[in-house]
């Protein structure tokens, strides 16, 4: 959250919003700046025909050695519709509240393997149930997997599961988790409509996380929410899996009207992030906040020493004021917003998929 202000801090205990030591976020500009004062400082002699050369490879995200930047493109980008994930969403949330059990939460599930299966993916559904108090929690998470034929695999993340708050039996969470559900559905789409040329380099796991959200409040480590996104870690960790992740990017409330994500985890991946921004011309949109100050779906996998991001405006109406409410709805999303946390998406897995793109800190 950008900011945090006196009346909300009672409101927010206990949300994803962490307490946190670190510096201030550095915004986009900031960071483009600093990369290209590095590259001017060793430059000789000075003119301004390379400086300009020189501030065009500043403004490009980090690119895989060799690559050139018309390769940055990637495939699908002019196919992404921000009106056609917004109808998703819709679809989406039209069962109601995606409860634990519910009848909408099945559906949900469901429709997403289902849409995920038409599309080509290896859908895998990953079933288990934990004891809940006197009961048992059912959880299910999706996996959909484009195989790439180059060694490595890139996790894409949302969740979808709805907050059970006993005052607001109307919250359906259009944003909070339906919005970047629907723009990982959208994103599969255009995917799968160059699937040879995605195939050809690293796997991209879409995965659906089920228990993002806290029954009470977000506790350290397996307590209470993140529960998909640790069950898929420790799965990895099982299967002697987890040097194979190369990076994990995770989506939630990225609908807003008045779209202004935050960049949470591994500082590369919020410089290319950012830069990916910055060359879609939605870098106002987007920006770098540091490694730590948000618990979400990523934190599992940076726990697990994994580089992972956090892309999320939890900046949501007045003050935060529509998050975790019933004005949580439908007529607060903006297709705009979807389509340009959908185009810097893409583009960062575009890079994040070539088998040169070397990350800092990847497990070996």
């Amino acid at each position: 959250m950008k900011r945090q202000i006196p009346e909300e801090v009672e409101r927010l205990k206990g949300s994803k919003v962490e307490k946190s030591n670190s510096e201030p976020g550095t915004s986009v500009f900031v960071i483009w700046r600093r990369r290209l004062l590095r590259h001017l400082s060793t430059f000789q002699p000075f003119n301004l025909s390379a400086c300009a050369l020189l501030f065009l490879a500043a403004c490009q995200p980090p690119a895989a050695p060799g690559l050139s930047h018309p390769d940055a493109v990637p495939p699908g980008l002019e196919r992404i519709d921000g009106k056609a994930a917004f109808k998703i969403l819709e679809n989406h949330l039209a069962a109601g509240p995606r409860l634990a059990g519910s009848d909408a939460w099945k559906k949900a599930h469901e429709d997403i393997a289902a849409r995920a299966t038409a599309l080509g993916f290896q859908v895998k559904t990953d079933r288990w149930t934990l004891p809940r108090g006197r009961q048992e929690r059912a959880f299910v998470n999706v996996e959909c997997l484009l195989p790439g034929k180059e060694p490595g695999l890139i996790i894409v993340g949302s969740h979808y599961d709805t907050k059970k708050i006993a005052s607001m039996p109307k919250f359906t969470g259009a944003n909070d988790g339906g919005s970047s559900t629907a723009a990982l559905l959208h994103l599969m789409e255009v995917i799968a409509a160059d699937k040879p040329k995605w195939a050809s380099r690293r796997s991209l796991l879409f995965t659906f996380y089920d228990g993002e959200e806290a029954e009470v409040a977000f506790t350290e480590g397996e307590g209470d929410g993140l529960f998909g996104s640790y069950r898929q870690v420790r799965n990895f960790r099982q299967a002697g899996r987890l040097a194979e992740v190369k990076a994990m990017i995770n989506l939630d409330m990225i609908g807003d009207l008045n779209l202004n994500a935050r960049l949470y985890g591994h500082d590369q991946l919020q410089e290319l992030v950012a830069g990916c921004a910055l060359v879609n011309k939605s870098e106002a949109q987007f920006e770098a906040a540091g490694r730590d100050g948000m618990t979400d779906d990523h934190k599992p996998w940076l726990e697990a020493g994994v580089p992972a991001l956090d892309i999320i405006d939890l900046d949501f109406g007045p003050r935060n004021s529509w998050w975790h409410t019933e004005d949580d709805t439908l007529d607060k999303i903006r297709p705009e917003s979807l389509a340009s946390a959908c185009q810097v998406t893409l583009r960062a897995l575009w890079s994040l998929s070539h088998p040169e793109y070397q990350i800092r800190g990847t497990p070996q």
